[in-house]
């Protein structure tokens, strides 16, 4: 890349746009001219916000108060007669004006849910049909002062969250709702929301019918209704139960004449039917045809209000387009009890809705907990809008995501919003797509223009395409910068082509520049920001690739065992037994390791597969020898050097059986003899040895959760039939750190002059921040932590970290004190033994200088970060390895989550965290060499999505590309790193996970015989690792 630093600012937009989105539904990588000629050429793009959550000025200029404190600026008492605001009137011409003027197309929503208070005081606004007369009157108003200008018009936006929202649950304004359903002092939540939106549908038709009467002859505009739904896919199609609520729903929604199942959508013949929710209907239903649906009608009953015959003709046909705001999609199912005392609006279409089935996400999660994305729902939406409702013509008026205000980034990071980017371009082909099949779609507006008020969420969350920002010395001085979002909107209005090398090059830079905080117009970062000697691979685990699990001589191991005797612990009752059959592969996979350019492999041996009865007396599996040395072979002969992992959790079952595995100190002694083994058979080629991974993963999840194999743990913990969480992770931890010191000294004493190897152990962590600096319990916790991990002997407080004059001082969590404690000091941290007293076993005096300075390197896995606060009553009853710390760990605070989600609830993209944990180990562990040995990011594996789209992981780009950013800081800041080791190399097995996420850099097909694609962050790292 250094080759291309002069490329042009105008190239970066380009292949920006090309990162996340290809023309098409399933575009080809190589031919990408998705822009905006690839929609019809009076199609119109734009983007929108809405008064109360963007205006400000609430209480200046004449404005009145409304219910949302906004929408009276124009009249202050919400009626004609209460006097028209001139200082309102002249905010709109100017803005209208203004628009025009720079060749903008104004479009204007004339409610959007911020009724005047004055009219909420007099009549409980829309709750009283006055508040119709008194809209048509406003409305009357604003085509009468504006339209001579203004040639779009909703009149609503979105009355189902209006009347849901603010009658039903009690959550928007004015906050009414039963006070079974919520925290509300009136409301009634079964008639209420259908009260309301009645009243909406009938001020809807009465506004377009002044308007066609009145002024659409002579000022030539269209008038329409911004509805929101979602789309809906049922939850179990093969459920009786969830068939029937899907006719229900289905009649419920549309009242259709017909009641075959369509087959469009697979009622008959597909397990992916899909419907939409009330959302839609209860308002697209009337305006097309002049009534609610029977089914509706039915269920509701005297609650529902009627239209009178003369209502129903006026509402019929209402629209001369409709607007739809698509954001998500969920599963739905039958609710199998549905309230039939405690009525309510969204209770009474009995469907119970949910956004995962089976441990699988329906899509990429989001900084909102509704919000998970799902394009192609877009797609089926406008096609079902187009069979059902007469094909009207259709604006996407909202489309958007939520990222978090995440205050603790920098803004220049907070601008990379490559997610957006991907949300954006995919919604947008599949629109494209919907529109080549007919659908009449005539513009596309984003959700939102910029960041802003976002109703209940307040500033907690970002839409926006620039970013606002605010200075914290000038809190009224809003600067708005471009991110990266809007640079792929822009571009779509000029680029037709680029190659994919320029696709490929310029992705890098999208995610990713130089330096901590970098320049956005200068990104020659690559590996050559990295010492010349420094390695990059990428890495997996025996259990979770090879398969072959029962064939060619190997024994079963602890992993064997438990998913097949505790299916119910694994996410989705998967095995590893064939996992992605990298044990027949391996050739093929070694080839696209060269393709992208790694320079070393991390693999994990199967001890069982060596040694099938987990000894050498036992005898060894020359079958599985043989596979290991054609591994290390082949992987040789194309440039790639093997690091091996000795132990990756999968001990022989024989062990298990014969004593407990590592809760007898014979497996220290077995364990050796396999390493052993090891070191003579495959020394003469591996130079980089691994003892065990993770020993706290293995520990605390075997003995103390019981979530991994042997599963076991106290009842007081988890579920499992044997185990105590207090002792059993101690005793395996101890007797860890003695095999692993045992290991280390034979290698040093028997083969690493003659072998020239280096060995150490794989640590894992997170990087954790106090939740509450000047609380006083957090700093004592914060301390204890501290000694509890590294026992230093000097108490003062480090202010690298901030623990004297900053409010965000960190801390280093148990995961790795415990381990790199006794490694690099010969013994526990004071605090940990005075903690756990009995139960932590005790080093020898001749165990403590075996196991101190026993590591030539540690290997650190590093995925996120968590907020770290005092517990004030830790259990001191039922012990367990997990609470011994005292401390409350936490992925968010006063809302916000610490970094972006991702498809794990623990994993949260905080990149700055490995900077802090680099610099922490380099001053408290003497600077030893480090390889990160896993660092990874967690997609859903979503089985509806198509291969070509699950391969456009922009949000893994990312995630790369920053995390490599700051560990390039912490090199040039003295950390001595020597590699970085992605995880994983493929998808694969991912432990209690199974197959429900794909952590890969490349693609396995579970469908299509494991076949292997290369995702476009594997593009990414070949074209980081070229130079």
């Amino acid at each position: 890349m250094a080759a291309i630093q002069g490329t042009s600012f105008l190239h970066f937009f380009i292949v920006a746009s090309l990162l996340a989105s290809t023309h098409g539904a399933q575009p080809s990588r190589y031919s990408m001219p998705f822009n905006r000629t690839s929609f019809p050429k009076d199609f119109t793009f734009g983007a929108g916000t809405a008064a109360y959550q963007s205006e400000g000025a609430a209480y200046i200029d004449g404005k009145g108060p409304s219910i949302w404190d906004t929408f009276t600026k124009q009249h202050p008492e919400g009626k004609i007669r209460g006097g028209v605001n001139p200082l309102g009137v002249r905010f709109y011409n100017n803005l209208i004006n203004e628009l025009l003027a720079n060749g903008i197309t104004p479009f204007v929503t004339l409610f959007h849910w911020d009724l005047p208070q004055a009219l909420e005081d007099e009549y409980s606004g829309f709750l009283s049909s006055k508040a119709v007369d008194d809209y048509v009157d406003y409305v009357d108003f604003c085509f009468k002062t504006f339209g001579d200008r203004v040639k779009h018009w909703c009149t609503f936006n979105e009355p189902y969250s209006f009347s849901n929202n603010g009658y039903n649950t009690g959550t928007f304004a004015p906050g009414r709702c039963s006070n079974y359903v919520g925290n509300c002092t009136h409301g009634n939540s079964g008639t209420e929301p259908y009260i309301v939106a009645h009243n909406l549908i009938l001020g809807h038709a009465a506004a377009v019918k002044l308007y066609r009467e009145k002024y659409q002859a002579s000022q030539k505009g269209i008038i329409g209704i911004t509805i929101v739904t979602h789309w809906f896919i049922p939850k179990s199609p093969k459920s009786e139960e969830d068939i029937k609520a899907a006719y229900r729903i289905l009649d419920f929604l549309f009242s259709l004449e017909n009641p075959r199942r369509p087959s469009r959508f697979g009622y008959e013949d597909s397990n992916s039917y899909t419907l939409i929710v009330t959302k839609l209907c209860r308002f697209a239903n009337p305006l097309t045809y002049g009534d609610y649906p029977e089914i509706m009608k039915a269920i509701v009953g005297h609650r529902l209000p009627k239209f009178t015959k003369e209502q129903s003709a006026l509402v019929k046909g209402s629209i001369d387009f409709l607007g739809v705001n698509y954001y998500t999609t969920n599963y739905a199912a039958n609710n199998p009890a549905p309230n039939k005392v405690n009525f309510s609006y969204s209770g009474d279409s009995q469907t119970i809705l949910s956004t995962s089935k089976g441990g699988h996400p329906i899509g990429t999660p989001t900084a909102l907990n509704w919000l998970f994305i799902y394009p192609k729902g877009m797609y089926d939406l406008m096609l079902y809008i187009k069979d059902k409702y007469k094909n009207p013509p259709i604006y996407i008026t909202e489309n958007g995501l939520a990222d978090a205000n995440n205050a603790s980034l920098p803004v220049k990071e907070a601008l990379k919003d490559g997610l957006r980017i991907r949300y954006l371009a995919n919604h947008l082909q599949y629109l494209s797509k919907a529109i080549q099949e007919g659908v009449n779609v005539k513009g596309y507006y984003q959700w939102a223009f910029w960041d802003d008020f976002e109703w209940d969420a307040g500033y907690t969350v970002r839409f926006g395409k620039p970013t606002c920002h605010a200075i914290v010395l000038a809190p009224k001085n809003l600067r708005y910068i471009i991110v990266d979002g809007i640079r792929f909107y822009q571009v779509m209005a000029t680029v037709q082509a680029a190659s994919f090398l320029h696709f490929v090059i310029v992705a890098s830079l999208l995610a990713s520049t130089h330096g901590a905080k970098p320049s956005r117009y200068s990104m020659p970062f690559n590996r050559t920001s990295f010492p010349k000697d420094f390695t990059f691979g990428a890495g997996t685990a025996a259990y979770q690739s090879e398969g072959a699990a029962y064939i060619d001589g190997k024994g079963p191991s602890i992993w064997d065992t438990f998913t097949k005797q505790h299916p119910e612990k694994i996410w989705d009752q998967s095995t590893g037994n064939e996992a992605i059959d990298f044990y027949h592969r391996y050739k093929e996979d070694v080839q696209l390791m060269k393709k992208i350019g790694l320079d070393s492999f991390r693999f994990s041996i199967s001890w069982s597969r060596v040694l099938p009865k987990g000894k050498i007396s036992g005898g060894v599996n020359p079958l599985g020898v043989r596979f290991y040395n054609n591994l290390i072979n082949e992987l040789l002969a194309n440039g790639i050097t093997p690091f091996v992992t000795l132990f990756q959790w999968d001990l022989p079952q024989a062990l298990e059986d014969e004593y407990y595995g590592f809760l007898s100190s014979k497996a220290v002694d077995d364990y050796v003899d396999y390493v052993d083994f090891c070191f003579k058979t495959f020394g003469d080629r591996v130079k980089h040895w691994c003892t065990f991974n993770e020993p706290y993963s293995f520990s605390s999840n075997g003995y103390n959760s019981g979530t991994f194999a042997p599963g076991r743990c106290s009842n007081y913990v988890g579920n499992c039939t044997h185990g105590n969480s207090g002792t059993e992770p101690y005793t395996v931890a101890h007797n860890l750190i003695l095999g692993h010191a045992a290991a280390v000294k034979l290698y040093r004493q028997k083969y690493q002059a003659s072998q020239n190897g280096i060995i150490g152990i794989t640590i894992v962590t997170h990087w954790f921040i106090p939740k509450s600096p000047k609380s006083e319990e957090d700093i004592k916790a914060a301390y204890r932590i501290l000694d509890f991990l590294f026992a230093l002997e000097n108490p003062r407080r480090p202010s690298r970290f901030g623990y004297e004059d900053s409010n965000s001082y960190t801390l280093i969590v148990t995961k790795l004190c415990r381990f790199a404690n006794p490694l690099t000091y010969g013994d526990y941290p004071e605090i940990m033994k005075a903690i756990v007293g009995h139960r932590l076993p005790k080093f020898t005096k001749e165990q403590s200088a075996l196991v101190k300075g026993s590591i030539d390197f540690l290997g650190v896995n590093y995925y996120t970060t968590n907020y770290a606060a005092n517990n004030p009553a830790p259990n001191k009853v039922n012990f367990s390895y997990s609470g011994d710390s005292q401390t409350i760990l936490s992925t968010s605070k006063g809302g916000h989550p610490i970094g972006t989600p991702t498809a794990l609830n623990w994993l949260f993209i905080y990149p700055k965290g490995m900077y802090d944990l680099m610099l922490y180990i380099k001053d408290k562990y003497k600077n030893p060499p480090i390889y990160i040995t896993e660092n990874g990011l967690a997609d859903a594996n979503n089985a509806s999505l198509p291969v070509k789209e699950a391969l456009k992981d922009g949000l893994r780009i990312r995630y790369l590309a920053n995390h490599l950013q700051y560990l390039s800081k912490a090199i040039k800041e003295g950390v001595n790193v020597k590699g970085y080791y992605q995880w994983a190399f493929w998808d694969d097995f991912e432990w209690d996970a199974g197959y429900t996420v794909r952590f890969g850099l490349n693609y396995i097909d579970y469908k299509n015989n494991l076949k292997r694609y290369m995702k476009y962050s594997a593009h990414w790292f070949k074209m980081f690792l070229l130079h």
